[in-house]
This record gives structure tokens, sequence and C-alpha cells, in this order.
């Protein structure tokens, strides 16, 4: 008898210790979220009152949250921004159809919206911070979204460098708990660490720039651990998009269709 309650008690103490260490395991996911930047332009102060109206339902604090002021694609001078010759030749060819043929090309918007990273990317190395939750303003985090990220982070593996939190897979693993993100669109929002900044800057071909940025995320997926729940935490609202122009199929494959992205 005396046996059989020792063991009742010793499964009781095991119990609770794996209780003690998932629950200090989410917590210890729970504090990376403290760091919050959200980029929108200066212009655009709708989008971001529309923004906040999501953001402060959604767990997170005002304190956590920095606002970055993005770079403004349309009053770009294009001259000051190291672009492959490529993406010059595609550039003046959208400025004469008025559209593309692939997500890829880039627009005036889109470099601003790849600087826009890119400085905020500069702005976490130069800080304290270990990592760091990037928003666009388009994004419309849902009211039990901190709640969701700390469920979603417990089953990412430590290794992550970026977690995707709204994304369209192109190329994705199904590991069970989350996807191994190789092949995406779309970065509204999404985690990055230190480590992964310095991966991408390591790699030393950000610029001159040839693509938009989740384009070049995706080429480098090999050297770069990019993440992302099982489904799609954070949606995007409709409103008038100010970095990208129509795509249309190339005319070869007899395709009539457009469609706008993002």
């Amino acid at each position: 008898m005396y046996m059989v309650n020792a063991i009742n008690f010793s499964l009781f103490i095991l119990i609770i210790v794996i209780i003690v260490v998932s629950t200090l395991l989410v917590y210890k996911n729970t504090d990376q979220v403290n760091h919050v930047y959200l980029i929108n332009l200066k212009r655009r102060p709708d989008r971001l009152n529309d923004f906040l109206d999501s953001y402060n339902q959604c767990g997170l604090t005002q304190k956590q949250l920095t606002k970055f002021n993005g770079v403004d694609g349309s009053v770009l001078d294009i001259q000051t921004v190291p672009l492959t010759s490529l993406a010059i030749l595609e550039l003046k060819q959208l400025e004469t159809i008025g559209f593309r043929y692939k997500h890829y090309q880039l627009t005036k918007g889109a470099i601003g919206c790849f600087l826009s990273h890119v400085k905020v990317w500069e702005h976490i190395l130069s800080s304290e911070k270990n990592c760091a939750l990037i928003f666009e303003d388009d994004a419309r985090p849902p009211p039990n979204f901190k709640r969701m990220i700390n469920k979603s982070m417990a089953n990412i593996p430590s290794d992550w460098d970026i977690i995707l939190f709204g994304k369209h897979c192109y190329d994705c693993e199904d590991k069970g708990k989350y996807l191994k993100v190789n092949k995406f669109i779309l970065l509204h929002s999404y985690m990055i660490s230190k480590r992964g900044i310095l991966k991408i800057f390591n790699e030393n071909n950000l610029f001159p720039i040839s693509q938009q940025l989740d384009a070049y995320l995706s080429e480098i997926s090999s050297i770069i651990n990019i993440y992302a729940p099982k489904t799609n935490m954070v949606n995007q609202s409709e409103s008038r998009t100010d970095i990208q122009a129509p795509i249309v199929k190339h005319p070869l494959n007899n395709a009539r269709n457009t469609f706008h992205q993002k």
C-alpha cells in the first residue's frame, strides 16, 4: 500500500513538474513579444487610426508599440536608390503600361516598403532587442492575438529567424504543428530575430534591389529559418494599396484577367 501511494505521489510530482516547465516555456515565448513596430506613411493617418482600432484590442499595449515612419515610394527619388539594371527596366515598363507581369517586380511603392522594413531591421540591430514584431499598417490583428502568439510560438522551433503571422504560401512544408516556409508573399505581420537580421545582412546582396522584399526573403530561405503557424492569424484590410500595381498574366499565356495584390 505504501509503495502504491509512493508511486501515485511520484506521478503527481511529475505532472506538476511538466505543467510548470510548460508554463515557463510559454512565458519565455511571451517575453519575446515586448517590442512592436508599426510601419506607416505620414500621409496616411487614416490607415494608422484603422490599425490602432484593431491593435488596441489585440492584447498588446501602446507602451510596446513604436510607430515607424515608412519610406514613401511615391515621392522617392529612384536615382538615389541602388537598383539592378533589370529592376530599372521593369520600373520604366510599369510607368509605360501601368501593370506588372509578376508579383516580384518592383513598383516605387514596393521600393519604399523594402527600404522601410530594412530601416526597422537596422533599428532593431542598434538596440538591445533580441527580436521584434513588425506590422504594416494594413494588418488587422485579432482581439486574442497576444494569446494566439504565445500559443503558436510554443510550437515553433527555437532556431526561428522569421515567424509569419499572415502570408500566402507558394512552397511551405507541413511540419505537424507549424509550417516551414520556403516561398511566400506578404509581410504585413511577422516576428524577426536579431540573429535573422544579421544573417540577411551578412548575405551582402540586399542591394542593389532586384525584387520585392518577400520575394527576396523567399530566395534566401535556405539560409534563414522562416516558420509560420498552420493557419494565418492576421488579415489585411481591403483599403487602397500604396504599394502594389495591378498584375496581368503575360499575353503569351492567353490570359486576360487582372488582379491586385496587397
